[in-house]
């Protein structure tokens, strides 16, 4: 069933079954095969297209934790845990083959 869509048109949205699985499905891609020229995977045009790695979701009890443990770790963190207008906060962490991993947790927003 569909879950919800961004933008207007709709470029970005998921389908799932129940609330644990969801599919994120994007119009135009963030992603295809292999490492994009891009330094960042968020907030410049084209950016999320120049990566030609899949994007996955993984969601987290605590983004900010988990940005630690990665810079720690050395991993590329692409884009910093952030609050995003779709009321979830989320890193970017790239993997050395070109695949990016969105790192977040949903949050409430405030009134």
């Amino acid at each position: 069933m569909k879950l919800w869509d961004w933008g207007m048109p709709p470029t970005f949205g998921a389908v799932g079954s129940g609330k644990e699985t969801c599919i994120f499905l994007c119009h135009g891609e963030q992603g295809g095969r292999g490492r994009g020229p891009n330094a960042t995977t968020s907030q410049q045009d084209g950016d999320e297209q120049a990566d030609k790695g899949v994007w996955m979701s993984v969601w987290v009890d605590d983004v900010d934790q988990m940005h630690q443990q990665c810079v720690a770790a050395g991993l590329e963190i692409t884009f910093p845990p952030t609050n995003m207008p779709w009321n979830v906060r989320e890193m970017h962490l790239r993997h050395p083959d070109g695949h990016v991993f969105r790192v977040g947790r949903g949050f409430e927003p405030e009134k």
